[in-house]
């Protein structure tokens, strides 16, 4: 009897828990917003490129903690994008930027306890870090509003209204009223 009630309560908890996320839920789509709060958005003007080359990164971090966790010590680096674009300097002098970056973690221990073994007898982890990235040089910038996609004859918003230009900081003072 206790059984089948607690059962039931559980699907009547789990119906109205379903109910609530899923009636408390809304979509907006951004695209049919382009004469609204959309249009506020400074756009920044593309610029060209070329492409310099390919950087890789790959950094390992070892973590030990000791028993009773007195004693936490950590040896190595992690990949950041500093790391990454200093690397980037280093082997094109000529770098400008880094672009499609991409950091991935492998996590090498040996092992994997619970918190309450791993507090009484201590843990040691290793965690290797690849990290990838595009070098690139700008070249020129282009006009603001106009497309970066080549044959394309479309153009971008340019965050203007009623017809008036405005720059990129007038555009950005102009959301605050400024």
């Amino acid at each position: 009897m206790i059984k089948n009630r607690f059962f039931k309560g559980m699907l009547c908890v789990l119906l109205v828990f379903g109910f609530i996320t899923v009636s408390c839920t809304t979509s907006v789509d951004v695209k049919s917003n382009l004469a609204g709060e959309y249009n506020m958005i400074p756009k920044i003007a593309g610029k060209d490129f070329i492409i310099l080359g390919h950087v890789n990164i790959k950094t390992q971090v070892e973590y030990s903690v000791s028993p009773f966790r007195f004693v936490t010590k950590t040896e190595g680096e992690r990949v950041t994008f500093d790391t990454l674009i200093n690397e980037a300097r280093r082997l094109y002098p000529n770098a400008s930027d880094i672009i499609n970056v991409r950091i991935d973690t492998v996590d090498k221990s040996s092992s994997i306890s619970p918190f309450f073994i791993e507090f009484f007898t201590g843990k040691h982890s290793t965690i290797e870090y690849y990290a990838n990235a595009l070098v690139i040089q700008y070249t020129t910038s282009l006009p603001e509003g106009e497309s970066p996609i080549s044959g394309d004859t479309g153009t971008i918003p340019s965050g203007t209204t009623s017809g008036e230009k405005k720059g990129f900081l007038n555009s950005i003072f102009g959301v605050f009223g400024l």
